[in-house]
């Protein structure tokens, strides 16, 4: 008896712990990030020459000798876009009469895109060299005139950043949270400065510049999960960015009611931090709960039953026995 109930209660353990896991799981889990389409990579390209075109006009008044901006001094661009569905992605400018954006996909890594003799000595190189995750490589087109080259034996893996001054910026990822509008915003501004750091504007503007991008990007970020419904019901995760939204004003010494106007530009009016609901916070596990009780009361309900069953069954059978004593006693006194 008693092992039977330990093999029910067992039971309902792992029931109540399956459900619990299951909700966990769907909970927390995030959408995998999708490769970047070709639209993506075209919606990224807009951003960054927009981008540094704003930052020019706006602060290259200020710069002094403008004849080092050869970026600006290209535009407009036509546009050529590479995602790899393996391994990376790029996008090489080429001044133009006219803006224009073209995106092609190819089945090989980004690598063999630049180098194609390299494939042939992929696996069996004689010198091998790995640009990482986070590493960012900038060549300056002043020092470096000629496009990259790979001698032959050479391995070049890139998992980082390799950028080609006013030519290339090509990414070792083609997932679609490395090609975003923000990121754009981001990486148009480093470049931007990348030779304004030389010029007229002072190191308080220069963190200026960088203060205010990265909060407007941070901005556009929260203004993006919205539209796209990344936050759900999670007001926890938006109250979360927004933290770090101000968090970042602080950090680069923004004051209050500019970084309140950039917020307010992106996304509109402040919305406070919404009410405290306690079905929202609460209510899973108590849902889980009431399952697992409900659950655990059937099966006790059932195991009671079984239990006075076999009870009756027992007495029953001592009952019997009890009658066939009395018989045989009764038979024998007879004798």
């Amino acid at each position: 008896m008693k092992m039977s109930k330990t093999i029910f209660v067992s039971v309902i353990v792992l029931l109540a712990v399956t459900i619990v896991a299951i909700a966990v799981v769907f909970n927390t889990m995030k959408p995998i990030v999708n490769m970047i389409s070709e639209k993506d990579l075209e919606e990224y390209t807009g951003r960054y020459l927009n981008e540094y075109k704003i930052l020019f006009e706006t602060y290259g008044p200020d710069l002094g000798n403008l004849s080092e901006f050869d970026f600006y001094l290209g535009y407009p661009y036509r546009v050529e876009g590479v995602v790899s569905k393996v391994h990376g992605a790029a996008i090489f400018f080429y001044s133009s009469s006219e803006e224009e954006i073209d995106v092609e996909t190819i089945e090989e890594r980004i690598e063999f895109y630049l180098w194609p003799e390299m494939k042939g000595w992929w696996d069996n190189s004689d010198t091998f060299m790995v640009l990482q995750e986070h590493e960012t490589v900038t060549f300056d087109a002043s020092v470096w005139p000629e496009p990259i080259k790979i001698n032959p034996g050479g391995h070049f893996e890139i998992y980082g950043t390799l950028i080609y001054e006013n030519r290339m910026i090509l990414k070792g990822s083609n997932q679609k949270e490395k090609w975003l509008p923000e990121i754009a915003l981001i990486e148009a501004t480093n470049q931007f400065l990348w030779i304004a750091r030389e010029k007229a504007l002072d190191e308080a503007e220069i963190r200026k510049i960088e203060g205010y991008s990265l909060l407007r990007a941070k901005a556009e970020e929260i203004e993006r999960k919205m539209e796209t419904g990344e936050y759900g019901d999670n007001w926890r995760m938006k109250l979360k960015d927004e933290d770090e939204f101000w968090q970042i004003a602080e950090e680069w010494d923004i004051k209050a009611q500019a970084a309140r106007q950039i917020r307010e530009d992106v996304l509109g009016p402040y919305l406070e931090q919404p009410a405290f609901d306690p079905f929202q916070e609460w209510g899973m596990p108590i849902i889980l709960g009431l399952i697992a009780a409900a659950i655990y009361s059937i099966i006790e309900w059932r195991f009671k039953l079984l239990r006075k069953r076999l009870q009756r069954l027992y007495r029953r059978g001592r009952t019997e026995k009890k009658v066939k004593r009395a018989k045989k006693r009764r038979k024998s006194g007879r004798k």
